[in-house]
């Protein structure tokens, strides 16, 4: 590495279990991994001696502090914790000037309307909704959207209400050199130093406000398991040097019931 450690910023990857990854980083003062402890314990014998006991590994916990501008939808974190206000997630199948385009949805029966927000979750613009053109295209209010860009459309005025939804999530957390990464789950060469902290199959359980010295902060909590009921990891921590080679990370594909950190 060029530097001796890891300063100042870093990505953060946020994905609701079979929906598109969204980006906090922008709001986020810091963040501390408690990742569990594969304990033991030593078994008295009656010679006097011990055996050594494996404990299961234990869960892991992540603390986010942030500064939030909204409720949810990345500008805010009461949408992990309760349901979130997404109309729908989806990918563009075709790009024209200052629309969505998306043959595979049908906008009208899904009540989106003039001032509902667009999010490109591929590069973290926003647009708003200004018409629904017809039932597959969108006119929004600036030129965000490319063909095969993933989007989110969020109801406008974003209101969450505290629900008994429990939602698995995935946060992926990116620290690297390559200036113009834009997602934490993105792909990084053989020439750039990385490190990425990745938990999956938890939940958040706390998100808390405070005021504080004029300040409104939050405070979110995110748990999960060493393992699912298949045995398989949600604990990942990986790194490249540019080294050259194969000493490059993969892209991490989208989060579902199938795939984890693949």
């Amino acid at each position: 590495m060029a530097q001796d450690a890891w300063m100042e910023t870093c990505l953060i990857g946020i994905s609701p279990i079979g929906e598109q990854e969204v980006q906090f980083a922008g709001i986020v003062e810091t963040m501390d991994f408690d990742i569990g402890e594969k304990d033991i314990e030593g078994k008295p014998l009656v010679n006097g001696g011990r055996i050594t006991k494996w404990l299961s590994e234990g869960d892991s916990e992540v603390t986010l502090e942030a500064y939030p501008l909204e409720a949810g939808n990345a500008n805010g974190l009461y949408d992990l914790m309760h349901s979130n206000a997404i109309l729908v997630a989806s990918t563009t199948d075709s790009a024209n000037t200052s629309k969505l385009e998306d043959t595979t949805q049908n906008f009208s029966t899904l009540g989106i309307a003039t001032g509902d927000k667009v999010v490109n979750t591929t590069d973290n613009t926003v647009a708003y909704v200004t018409a629904v053109d017809d039932s597959d295209t969108l006119s929004i209010s600036a030129d965000i959207m490319g063909s095969g860009d993933d989007y989110t459309i969020f109801n406008s005025p974003l209101r969450i209400v505290n629900d008994r939804t429990r939602t698995k999530h995935r946060l992926l957390a990116l620290f690297t050199d390559k200036t113009t990464a834009v997602r934490a789950s993105e792909a990084i060469a053989n020439t750039f130093n990385a490190l990425r902290i990745g938990v999956a199959g938890g939940y958040f359980t706390s998100v808390k406000p405070s005021f504080t010295d004029g300040e409104l902060k939050f405070t979110a909590k995110y748990k999960c398991a060493a393992f699912d009921k298949r045995g398989t990891a949600q604990v990942m921590m990986e790194s490249c040097a540019a080294g050259g080679g194969s000493d490059a990370l993969p892209v991490i594909a989208d989060y579902t019931t199938s795939n984890t950190f693949g």
